[in-house]
């Protein structure tokens, strides 16, 4: 499969996420989409543009490694290793629980639950998509479906977002959440500079996150304690200026963000 073929596939995939009424005055998921209108288009462009320039950008990248992103880059790989990230969290829930700090046990847990979830999808697109990776002479335009290659979309990157997102929703302001995201961010380019993934890859890696409601008929369990409402392209775009929801008079049940950084509150 060439990338041609793979790109309408792409496109097709988030036409289907979208709800029906189409993209205009709708900033949040509805119930039973996995992304909101803003955010699917958004992704679809970002990811199409990657796809597209995948070879070009491996090249600049790979000509302007230094040893300080070589250094940049094993921490990212880290935040993004299930081998670290799991022990890390196993004992921040038990510390959670030994100093009687329920948010930390809760993060802690839900930062895990996402990590193996998001892990877990990451594997299966891998496998299914089969793209093959840049090391070496690898062309961005291989894709062989079940035949071992698996580059597209990056584990690392999907396991990194998933843990961020969780570990954001139980923080009480957006400072905290841009730092965990730009960690996540710090993983996806650690795989570039490694020469591990193509761009699109890690974008499509963090785009993976957690599924949320698309877990509510397999995994009513975790769907029921799933961090977060919103995916966590979301929360990025409501970070700006520029993409502030529209007030409404009708309370709502997401995340309410008077300003960029400022405190966010649940409604009932």
């Amino acid at each position: 499969m060439r990338a041609r073929g793979f790109l309408l596939s792409v496109l097709v995939a988030l036409a289907a996420l979208l709800p029906q009424g189409g993209l205009a005055g709708q900033s949040a998921p509805r119930p039973g989409s996995l992304l909101s209108e803003r955010t699917a288009g958004v992704a679809g462009l970002i990811l199409v543009v990657s796809l597209l320039g995948d070879q070009g950008l491996r090249g600049e990248i790979l000509e302007h490694r230094t040893d300080a992103t070589g250094a940049a880059a094993r921490v990212g790989n880290a935040f993004g290793d299930p081998r670290y990230v799991l022990p890390a969290l196993g004992a921040g829930f038990l510390a959670g629980r030994l100093a009687g700090s329920p948010r930390l046990s809760r993060a802690a847990l839900h930062a895990g639950e996402a990590a193996i979830v998001a892990g877990g999808i990451a594997t299966a697109l891998k496998l299914a998509l089969g793209r093959r990776r840049p090391s070496g002479d690898g062309d961005a335009d291989e894709f062989r479906p079940f035949s071992g290659w698996n580059s597209f979309p990056s584990g690392h990157t999907a396991v990194a977002f998933a843990v961020a997102t969780a570990i954001a929703d139980e923080t009480p302001d957006m400072w905290s959440d841009a730092a965990l995201y730009g960690i996540a961010g710090l993983t996806g380019v650690a795989r570039l500079n490694d020469d591990r993934h193509w761009i699109s890859d890690v974008f499509a890696g963090a785009l993976v996150g957690p599924p949320q409601r698309a877990m509510v008929g397999a995994l009513p369990r975790l769907a029921h304690r799933w961090p977060g409402r919103h995916h966590c392209f979301d929360r990025i775009l409501r970070m700006l200026p520029l993409s502030q929801p529209a007030s409404s008079s009708a309370p709502s049940r997401a995340y309410l963000v008077h300003h960029p950084f400022s405190r966010r509150r649940r409604t009932k």
